[in-house]
């Protein structure tokens, strides 16, 4: 048919320099414009269209397949995830419950040391507290003239910090 100042093959027909020839579709093909392609839940293979296999725990997509929530991909399979006690099941990977930590295939619980409260999957030191590298919070010491903020200290209005980490009045 005329397309501007040219021409062009109706749909299921190719041009062939100045022909155009039919298309060749397989069975569970289809035509769209000038090609072909497979109906969902099968694939191009070459010339033909093969059937898609899908393993159980698995919902076909399209011309492709995808493991059920609670299931793994491993090869041409679906294995259960397996879900430790204190966890919780997300498609096919699992988290900590909170107040747990991951280790490996586990959840230990989290222990918060003395000055110190769990927050989702770990330990934070109470506000005037800070971590002592020994898996413990040790109390922040301020200067004269200075305020506890957090895990940290200021100096107060009027007072700056100086190199020794002490407080001197401004002027």
């Amino acid at each position: 048919f005329v397309a501007g100042n040219g021409w062009r093959c109706h749909a299921g027909f190719r041009r062939n320099g100045d022909l155009c020839e039919a298309l060749a579709v397989p069975l569970n093909g289809v035509i769209r414009g000038n090609q072909w392609y497979c109906n969902a839940g099968w694939r191009r293979v070459g010339d033909r269209c093969d059937r898609i296999t899908v393993p159980a725990n698995a919902t076909l997509r399209g011309n492709s397949w995808r493991c059920n929530a609670g299931f793994r991909q491993k090869g041409t399979t679906c294995m259960p995830v397996t879900v430790p006690a204190n966890a919780v099941g997300r498609g096919d990977r699992w988290t900590c419950k909170t107040g747990f930590s991951r280790l490996r295939d586990s959840c230990l619980q989290v222990n918060a040391p003395a000055n110190a409260t769990v927050r989702d999957n770990e330990w934070v030191c109470n506000a005037g507290f800070r971590k002592n590298g020994e898996g413990g919070c040790k109390a922040v010491v301020a200067p004269a003239n200075a305020t506890v903020r957090g895990d940290g200290w200021t100096c107060n209005p009027g007072y700056v910090r100086t190199e020794n980490d002490s407080c001197r009045k401004i002027g």
